[in-house]
């Protein structure tokens, strides 16, 4: 695939590189970067209370399954969302995917106070605001190059991945102090003013370098032109058409850390709110250090080994977690399979970035989404169903060791331009 060299620059001294990214020189970018920080504190708030009230409404971990898995399939959809945000104003998609997941969680937390949330309402609000993130995440991944020269990529996905992660470390540890005080449906409420805020911060920004949507055209013909067109650009790239079938095997594994990790807590380490939220807290610190260090190391170290070794390094921190329950050291382990996870994601964002044409991100990496994700479900069912079946440590144990087998499968993908990576 033909795709335009970054242009060259020059070193930049420290200081310049930080006041090149404070937000009163990069306007939009902190306004943004305001904005998602807020919303991502109420994501981590949300995920917390979601697994709680499921298991407090079902007292079962196959319902826990389920409702990872159905909010997950909904993820397909952004097959076809990322050919809508090719043809729509990007800023404005992410605004009214906001306004509808603000929604959803307003009504699942006045449901949850009043004792009315049923597992049949839970499923039907996750659907509702899983689909409306199809919209808004191949928009919000199509943003960033309007707002930021192909050069400076790196830095910004790097800045907003530090940012989203220190959210998520606050959500955390708010979370499991503000779920044994309050219940879950406070942390619902907290979501929604989150979107609120999100919202209010897309409403303020106008990208200097926002792109002319093409106009639509053709109808469902067109529509289906242009994700055949989005695909073509996965599977004529060698780097592309062998990372997504890799990441659906990886996918179909990680997930049962996420669906189980609540059963894990109260079931097996007999524990409460505060630690099912420092699990995650530790993720988040582990996730911080390795964002803020990724900028470094995919400048030192080739995408395929970086982020061979940051899978392995996740799945032996899942299954060393699932052979010791015990809490210190089980939060130990957290903290590893944050760190490799956030040197991972950040690596692999930044180099579909400068992979992909920046007209045909949103059908694209949409696509990408929708593959890669498209195992999750199935795997977050079959968790939950395992889980039912075996003890809870086997399960857990056994993704994780087929998480770190599956990313060999990585090793001799050609590695995609130095500019995403030292070379191999």
């Amino acid at each position: 695939m033909n795709t335009p060299s970054p242009r060259p620059h020059a070193r930049r001294a420290p200081g310049r590189l930080i006041r090149d990214w404070l937000p009163i020189r990069r306007r939009a970018l902190g306004i943004l970067a305001a904005g998602q920080w807020v919303s991502t504190v109420g994501n981590a708030l949300n995920g917390l209370a979601l697994g709680w009230l499921v298991l407090s409404v079902t007292d079962s971990r196959a319902a826990l399954g389920l409702v990872s898995g159905l909010g997950d399939a909904v993820g397909l959809f952004m097959m076809v969302s990322g050919v809508w945000v090719d043809r729509w104003n990007r800023r404005r998609t992410m605004l009214a995917a906001d306004v509808v997941r603000a929604a959803a969680a307003l009504a699942l937390g006045l449901l949850a106070l009043a004792a009315r949330a049923s597992l049949a309402w839970i499923i039907g609000l996750v659907v509702v605001s899983r689909l409306a993130g199809t919209f808004f995440a191949p928009a919000s991944f199509a943003l960033l190059p309007e707002m930021v020269d192909r050069e400076d990529l790196g830095a910004a996905n790097g800045l907003l991945a530090t940012a989203r992660t220190s959210a998520g470390l606050l959500g955390q540890l708010l979370g499991g102090v503000l779920l044994g005080l309050l219940g879950p449906a406070a942390l619902f409420l907290c979501n929604a003013g989150s979107f609120a805020a999100s919202s209010a911060s897309l409403a303020a920004i106008r990208p200097a370098g926002a792109l002319t949507p093409p106009p639509a055209s053709g109808g469902l013909s067109g529509i289906w032109r242009d994700l055949v067109a989005g695909q073509h650009v996965i599977w004529r790239d060698p780097f592309l058409k062998r990372l997504v079938p890799i990441a659906m095997a990886t996918g179909f594994f990680s997930v049962a850390i996420s669906v189980l990790d609540v059963a894990w807590v109260r079931q097996i380490l007999h524990a409460g709110p505060v630690v099912y939220g420092g699990f995650w807290v530790a993720a988040g610190l582990g996730g911080l250090a390795g964002s803020a260090l990724s900028g470094r190391l995919v400048k030192r170290f080739a995408v395929i080994p970086l982020n061979v070794a940051s899978l392995v390094a996740i799945g032996l921190a899942v299954a060393a977690l699932a052979l010791t329950p015990v809490a210190l050291f089980d939060l130990g382990c957290m903290v590893a399979m944050g760190f490799a996870l956030g040197v991972q994601s950040t690596s692999i964002n930044t180099a579909l970035l400068l992979l992909v044409p920046e007209a045909a991100i949103g059908r694209s990496i949409g696509a990408i989404g929708a593959l890669a994700n498209a195992s999750g479900p199935v795997g977050a069912v079959a968790a939950g169903l395992a889980a039912t079946a075996w003890p809870l440590g086997r399960v857990l144990w056994l993704s994780g060791v087929m998480v770190a087998l599956t990313s060999l499968g990585l090793l001799g993908i050609r590695t995609p331009p130095a500019s995403a990576g030292a070379p191999a």
